[in-house]
């Protein structure tokens, strides 16, 4: 299915958000995910479907110093 990811026109299997984030190989411990506009807690992502045209915005953050 095509979402969009980012901004950016993604095709994906994953069924999840869950799925996605590993789906792309990012730690769920660092990254926040808003979907279709709304922050998605992290206890939601394994049961958040993805559909669609969706709308998802995956930030990752990084340390530093």
């Amino acid at each position: 299915m095509e979402i969009i990811l980012n901004g950016i026109s993604y095709r994906t299997n994953s069924e999840s958000i869950f799925g996605l984030i590993t789906e792309k190989g990012l730690n769920p411990s660092t990254v926040v995910v808003e979907f279709n506009g709304s922050v998605l807690k992290k206890e939601f992502w394994k049961d958040q479907t993805i559909a669609e045209n969706d709308r998802i915005e995956v930030l990752n953050f990084v340390g530093g110093g």
